[in-house]
């Protein structure tokens, strides 16, 4: 039996999506603590954790050890240092607000360190540190008589040396004051099939290797505060004498591999990219410094595709900790290229970046070799000066492939000094025009298995310093839009704004952007643009009234359209005045408008029932006529997410939501989408939202 409410609910009906229902709640411990898979060493153990859903009062963490504190952070990732080798130790963490109230602990986690194992010296083996003797052989014969489990060592010297390659179950430790030092001549680096920007052809073999195409190797710990150099800017200009035949190497790549950690060491100087990582899973990289930039002295090395680290079609990447300065992307996420990357078909995906700091070079990049897919990308509390961009999206044509599902939260970007050209263009760049000068934007093409998509990005609390030129530049194809793309909590100062073109669902929510001489915004062939929040709104708002529906119901909200043209005009509406004065909204055949209603109050557990209603007419008619467009019912299920029905009628159609997250108890979230007929127009003058207990 259905019955009238007998209650009043709290519901907004507004242009864009829902933020944050509820206050944070520092009780909320951490989340999902771990350490990722063999993310340790004879004496330490990473652990990290997810912030709470509702983190915005969380001043830090604090981590214990057996029930002892041992350290606190402010972010969601902590070494424990120190520790015995081949010793368990069972660790939790919690949070603690600004005011000092502390939440619960998390679920503990052990873990145990490496045990001791042998150390092997490369210097028992003939390994000379004085910088001109080729220690190939004797390094690699150290390698090859490390029993499983143990390290060998490179102490304190320079050791110049070509190509090696490592093992399963083994530990390379390059102690302060170490440096390994590649050498700058080709025949040193035997030629071996690889993957090179996105294609596998065969390359020179990198300074350190671990895999190869026909199988791989596990457990491989590259640890020390020494050095890792791959005199990239010699080895670079000899190795493309040969380019046409084969690619360069890097400084180091694995291929195909398992459980590789890297702890502590600088990697610099490579003659192409940095760190590659091609097939692998459960990579992580741990207060690492990553530089194709500089030397000692601060001299700027000259080396083409200056790439820090990259993983290619790689899955569960951990970065935490650590520094970057590049010539070219410092992050780089790829999965292959055109139609060999969408024949092999393998995803780089659940892909964590965090704590890191950029502090030269360009940003955290997706593509523009992502044709295997790119999905479940995290990238927070990360910091970027002098940087080109904090982030970007580059799928040009003919890539195919999906991006989905990318998240960037918690970053501020500043000191921005790069002029924008076809290959970076703002602090936040989403592009399917990468490397294209003065593109024409407004061409459909063809949909084929070529054409790019991309889908559910996010940005939230961010802020962009950019003094020469956009805040940020989100640019699809006119036959494959981007969809769903949400900026929550924005400040940006630049002299452009935000630009948008050929997009599907953007969602700006507490957006404020300074630009001189502007404009703050500008968007063009955007479907569904919904603006909400405090100041910097890009649109004006529908203005709101409370009251009783017709025939008695609860109405929650209704909206009024007078008087906001531009608002509905950039979704193919228009507002039209019937001969009684009385505005509406005029939606063209085949144009839509999606409405959305956010409700609180209601009772876990509990079935109800929504109906929109909507008055509608022409622009002749002087009466007009209510409608039910239809209901839809759910039952709340206590903050885990809502079981959905599209239902539609006349044109009118129920949805569910684009929105992120979890939805809270007692929340709904409702949207619906109003469009116009096949042949005629659909004029609509209110829209009503009415709900039921059942």
């Amino acid at each position: 039996m259905i019955r009238k409410a007998s209650r009043v609910f709290l519901v907004s009906l507004m242009l864009g999506a829902c933020h944050s229902i509820r206050e944070a709640n520092v009780t909320e411990s951490a989340w999902n603590l771990v350490s990722p898979p063999g993310a340790r060493t004879q004496s330490t153990i990473l652990l990290v954790w997810d912030k709470p859903e509702n983190y915005e009062a969380i001043e830090g963490y604090e981590v214990y050890c057996g029930g002892r504190l041992i350290g606190r952070t402010r972010f969601a990732d902590f070494t424990a240092e120190g520790l015995e080798a081949g010793a368990k130790y069972s660790f939790t963490v919690r949070s603690y607000s600004r005011g000092g109230a502390f939440s619960g602990f998390s679920k503990p986690v052990t873990v145990s360190t490496r045990a001791l194992g042998q150390t092997v010296d490369i210097r028992d083996h003939g390994a000379v540190g004085d910088g001109s003797t080729l220690n190939t052989k004797a390094i690699q014969d150290a390698i090859r008589a490390c029993p499983r489990g143990g390290t060998v060592l490179v102490p304190a010297g320079v050791f110049r040396t070509g190509a090696l390659f490592l093992k399963s179950e083994m530990t390379l430790h390059v102690s302060a004051g170490g440096i390994l030092l590649g050498s700058a001549d080709p025949a040193d680096y035997p030629l071996i099939p690889s993957r090179w920007e996105g294609r596998q052809r065969e390359s020179y073999s990198s300074l350190l290797n671990g895999g190869s195409m026909k199988e791989g190797i596990s457990d491989v710990v590259i640890s020390g505060a020494g050095t890792i150099d791959g005199s990239g800017s010699k080895l670079m200009k000899a190795e493309m004498a040969n380019e046409e035949k084969t690619a360069r190497g890097r400084v180091i790549c694995f291929i195909n591999s398992d459980a590789i950690y890297m702890e502590g060491v600088t990697v610099r100087q490579p003659p192409a990219w940095c760190v590659h990582f091609i097939y692998c899973q459960n990579v992580t990289a741990n207060r690492i410094t990553v530089n194709t930039t500089f030397d000692d002295y601060g001299n700027r090395y000259s080396i083409g595709n200056g790439d820090g680290f990259n993983p290619d079609s790689t899955r569960h990447v951990t970065v935490v900790d650590s520094t970057f300065l590049t010539g070219d992307d410092s992050i780089a996420i790829k999965s292959g290229r055109d139609e060999f990357g969408r024949r092999v078909g393998k995803p780089s995906e659940q892909i964590r970046i965090s704590n890191c700091r950029f502090i030269a070079g360009l940003g955290v990049a997706i593509g523009s070799e992502m044709s295997g897919g790119v999905r479940d990308v995290r990238v927070e509390d990360c910091t970027f000066s002098r940087a080109a961009f904090l982030a970007q999206i580059k799928t040009p044509r003919g890539r195919g492939g999906v991006v989905e599902n990318v998240l960037f939260r918690d970053i501020s970007y500043g000191d921005g000094f790069f002029a924008e050209n076809e290959w970076f263009r703002a602090p936040i760049t989403l592009d399917a025009y990468y490397g294209t000068i003065d593109p024409d934007t407004q061409e459909v093409l063809e949909v084929s298995e070529g054409t790019p998509q991309v889908r559910n990005i996010t940005f939230r609390n961010i802020t962009i310093s950019n003094p020469l030129g956009r805040a940020a530049l989100l640019r699809g194809l006119p036959e494959a839009p981007y969809r769903n793309i949400r900026l929550e909590n924005i400040s940006a100062a630049a002299d452009f704004g935000i630009e948008g073109e050929n997009l599907e669902g953007v969602y700006l929510d507490r957006v404020s952007v300074k630009a001189d001489p502007g404009p703050a915004f500008s968007w063009k062939n955007v479907n569904e643009l919904l603006t909400t929040g405090e100041g910097g709104s890009s649109l004006p708002m529908p203005e709101l009234e409370y009251g009783p529906a017709p025939d008695g119901r609860n109405i929650l909200r209704d909206g009024d359209f007078s008087g906001k043209d531009d608002a509905w005009r950039r979704s193919g509406a228009e507002i039209v005045t019937n001969e009684a004065g009385k505005s509406f909204l005029r939606l063209a055949p085949g144009k839509s408008f999606v409405f959305q209603a956010v409700a609180e109050g209601f009772s876990p557990l509990q079935r109800y029932t929504f109906l929109v209603r909507a008055r509608t007419g022409t622009a002749k008619q002087m009466g007009w006529d209510d409608i039910t467009f239809g209901s839809i019912s759910f039952k709340d299920s206590g903050g885990k997410g809502l079981g959905w029905n599209n239902l539609c009628v006349a044109g009118r159609k129920f949805r569910e939501p684009r929105i992120s997250g979890i939805i809270p108890p007692g929340t709904a979230v409702i949207e619906v989408e109003v469009s116009g007929g096949g042949t005629h127009v659909t004029d609509v003058e209110r829209i009503m939202l009415v709900v039921e207990d059942r």
